[in-house]
């Protein structure tokens, strides 16, 4: 299954109504043989291409986490909450 991000008004307009793939690739070996092995991906056109070379020791920002993440509540399956409020949703989720 491959979900589809909400036509909400909470989302950047490029997500709303969209699937997104997102693959992440690891080539410890040469930089050039890495960029040959990643030709068929970006031969699909891809929305968003971050695939680079970095130091090893920086491995871990592949997975793009934020540094400094924000405390956030979600709401239902689809985790945007309506635009009557976070803590509206939050309290109405609890309850049901």
């Amino acid at each position: 299954m491959l979900p589809r991000f909400p036509d909400a008004p909470q989302l950047p307009e490029e997500f709303r109504g969209r699937s997104f793939v997102q693959f992440r690739v690891v080539y410890t070996g040469d930089e050039e043989q890495g960029a040959r092995l990643v030709e068929p991906l970006r031969a699909l056109g891809p929305e968003k291409d971050t695939c680079g070379a970095m130091p090893y020791t920086q491995i871990t920002e592949i997975f793009q986490d934020p540094k400094n993440p924000a405390m956030s509540r979600a709401c239902g399956p689809s985790r945007v909450c309506p635009p009557t409020g976070v803590s509206r949703c939050g309290r109405s989720r609890a309850a049901g």
